[in-house]
């Protein structure tokens, strides 16, 4: 069980901050990625700030604030430190284990560590050091989510603290007020915001036969190919040729008349189109249907527009169906946004 930790002597400067951040000590409870950097171990010396061994476990880089003190500071065995943790060593991010060295941390230095999709929850824990005063900012794109002001206490074993602001952030800043000796990182715990669900918009058309196709997805597309997406129209009129429209951007856009029937052009270009298929069904019956495998397109159509996606990337569909007596030949369906996962 974790408790929410209340310092009466931060309150003033957290009030000051606006901050809406929350900490709690403990780890997070069902975290996606745990970074230890003793399983799998990692070697002491230099780290590139965007290096696997984070990317890997969620976090897009770390990066140090500041120009930290190098001195004699050492990690000390039982300090919270097992074996490796992150470090500074005369100002560079390092990795480092019991007897070498970590430099000491000066007012507003500290850590700013991002993430490689929105989080939930991140938890860390301190090594070589207890019984400081630190600060932690949260940020959801270049917006500060608030300030908080804490305290690491208590003597070795001292466990860890995890922050949160009641909304997603994919970025975190871990700063001294004041100088302060040698500190690491262990154990970075991270926890990704709950996905959202795919979600339709725009008004189907109805066809001649009186069908309105209606768009569903199975999933937000993983970027990393994790989970499979398929995308699958239903209530399409029986033996028509249709295709899926998609683009990457609506910002702005309204739904177009689709000529001077029901339907509505809901993508905003550029747009690129799927193979042609079959509805199949009967004619004239509304029991057709046409489905796409979204990884199955992205990894056969070359180069599609979009790729190669990222996490946070928007995609727009809808699907068009040839309907001879309709106006301009063809109805439309209505239209779903996808967001890229991890």
């Amino acid at each position: 069980m974790r408790l929410v930790l209340t310092l009466a002597a931060f309150a003033a400067l957290a009030a000051q901050s606006g901050a809406q951040v929350v900490m709690t000590v403990g780890s997070p409870a069902a975290p996606d990625h745990v970074l230890d950097f003793d399983n799998p171990f990692v070697a002491s010396g230099p780290i590139a700030s965007s290096a696997s061994t984070f990317t890997a476990k969620g976090i897009a880089s770390v990066a140090l604030i500041g120009a930290w003190t190098g001195g004699s500071d050492t990690i000390t065995a039982g300090s919270n430190g097992s074996g490796q943790s992150l470090v500074s060593q005369l100002g560079v991010l390092s990795v480092a284990g019991i007897g070498e060295q970590l430099d000491g941390v000066g007012a507003g230095q500290g850590f700013d560590i991002r993430f490689t999709a929105a989080v939930s929850e991140f938890g860390a824990l301190f090594v070589d050091q207890i019984n400081f005063n630190y600060q932690v900012e949260l940020f959801a794109g270049a917006a500060s989510l608030g300030v908080g002001a804490f305290n690491y206490g208590g003597s070795f074993p001292a466990p860890g603290h995890v922050w949160s602001a009641g909304s997603p952030f994919d970025r975190i800043t871990i700063t001294w007020p004041s100088s302060t000796a040698g500190v690491g990182l262990d154990n970075l715990a991270v926890v990704f915001a709950a996905a959202s669900t795919p979600t339709t918009y725009c008004t189907a058309g109805t066809s001649s036969a009186g069908c309105a196709p209606a768009i569903t997805a199975s999933n937000q597309p993983s970027v990393s190919g994790a989970s499979s997406t398929l995308i699958s129209l239903s209530g399409v009129e029986g033996q028509r040729l249709g295709l899926l429209i998609y683009g990457v951007n609506n910002t702005g856009f309204a739904p177009l008349a689709w000529g001077s029937g029901s339907s509505f052009w809901c993508v905003k270009a550029p747009t690129q189109r799927t193979p042609t298929q079959s509805s199949g069904g009967t004619a004239g019956a509304c029991d057709g249907a046409l489905a796409l495998d979204w990884n199955a397109f992205q990894a056969s159509a070359g180069a599609p527009l979009g790729a190669p996606w990222s996490v946070g990337a928007k995609v727009y569909l809808q699907a068009w169906h040839i309907d001879p007596p309709a106006p301009k030949g063809s109805t439309l369906s209505n239209a779903i946004e996808l967001t890229c996962a991890p």
